[in-house]
C-alpha cells in the first residue's frame, strides 16, 4: 500500500471514529461514506476558491453589490 493510500485510510478512520464519537451511531455504513464523499468534495471547492484568488479569478464584494444594485434598480 502506497504511503498517500495509508494516509487517505487513517484519515477515514479517523474521521469515522469521530462521528461515532460524537453521536453517530445510528448511521450506516452508506450514510458515513456519503458524509466523507461531501467533506472531499467541500474541501476540494474550498481549495478551487483558493487557487481562484491566488490567480487573480475573483471580484470585490463593493463591486457585485454595485452590479446588483444596478441590475435590480432598472425601470
Amino acid at each position: 500500500m502506497s504511503t498517500a493510500a495509508r494516509d487517505d485510510l487513517q484519515t477515514f478512520h479517523e474521521f469515522v471514529r469521530r462521528q461515532l464519537e460524537n453521536g453517530g451511531a445510528d448511521l450506516t455504513p452508506e450514510q458515513v461514506l456519503a458524509m466523507w464523499r461531501e467533506r472531499l468534495e467541500t474541501i476540494d471547492s474550498v481549495g478551487r476558491g483558493l487557487q481562484d484568488i491566488d490567480d487573480g479569478r475573483t471580484r470585490s464584494a463593493d463591486e457585485v453589490l454595485d452590479e446588483l444594485r444596478d441590475e435590480l434598480l432598472k425601470p
